[in-house]
């Protein structure tokens, strides 16, 4: 099994922390980073947009990556959130163990 690193960007540190720790507490990842705040320029609705964010680095398995981003749409304050996922062509053997013992009650059956 790999790891996956899933990238999303919140508005405040405050919001950033309670996803963070609503997606450890419920075991849909093994830890979460926050970084930040950074700044953000981009397009929104015809416009150029500049705003404060915090990025989250969020690590877990591989697998049910679907099921996860329902989970994250579902938790997310954004109209249409960051969802960038990244897979490990490596992990540690310690730290894949420990990843998948964090997130054993979502990891899928299969």
């Amino acid at each position: 099994m790999k790891t996956a690193l899933i990238l999303t960007t919140l508005d405040s540190k405050e919001a950033a922390a309670q996803l963070a720790r609503e997606l450890v507490e419920s075991s849909w990842a093994a830890c979460v980073s926050i970084l930040g705040p950074m700044q953000s320029i981009y397009e929104w609705k015809s416009a150029i947009e500049t705003d404060e964010e915090f990025l989250l680095l969020i690590k877990r398995p591989d697998d049910n990556l679907n099921e996860f981003e329902k989970k994250l749409r579902e938790s997310h304050p954004y109209e249409t959130p960051e969802i960038l996922v990244f897979r490990a062509d490596h992990t540690g053997n310690d730290y894949l163990s420990w990843l998948l013992t964090a997130t054993q009650s979502t990891q899928s059956t299969s």
